[in-house]
């Protein structure tokens, strides 16, 4: 009995580590993906794609970053500002994620100054 056990921990041990290692494959896939997409200058496909590597629960600086460098391309700066800021979170000594961030705040209007009236009107 006390071997049965020990054969089914390790077949249930082995069929985890498989999943694993395929679930693992095919991020790498997704990556290569989004990575050709963003390539090829599809930035809407490669946003799809790097925000199905966040749904696999994957987290890192680089896919923040590569994340915001498409919503970049895509005209979305706010979208682009937020994924920034998540990389610079993880990664916060990195200088393209620093000059990407003040390049894409560039884009961003915080407030309309009104202008003055015209003499005639005061």
């Amino acid at each position: 009995m006390i071997k049965l056990n020990k054969y089914l921990l390790i077949f249930l041990f082995g069929i985890v580590l498989i999943l694993k290692v395929s679930g693992q494959d095919s991020t790498q896939v997704l990556w290569e993906k989004a990575n050709a997409l963003y390539t090829t200058e599809e930035y809407q496909k490669a946003i799809i794609a790097y925000e199905q590597i966040l749904g696999t629960g994957q987290e890192s600086a680089k896919l923040y970053f590569n994340l915001g460098n498409a919503y970049y391309k895509a005209g979305d700066f706010n979208n682009a500002i937020l994924n920034y800021e998540r990389a610079k979170l993880l990664a916060p000594q990195d200088e393209d994620i620093e000059f990407n961030l003040r390049m894409a705040n560039q884009f961003v209007v915080t407030g309309i100054e009104e202008l003055p009236q015209p003499f005639f009107i005061r």
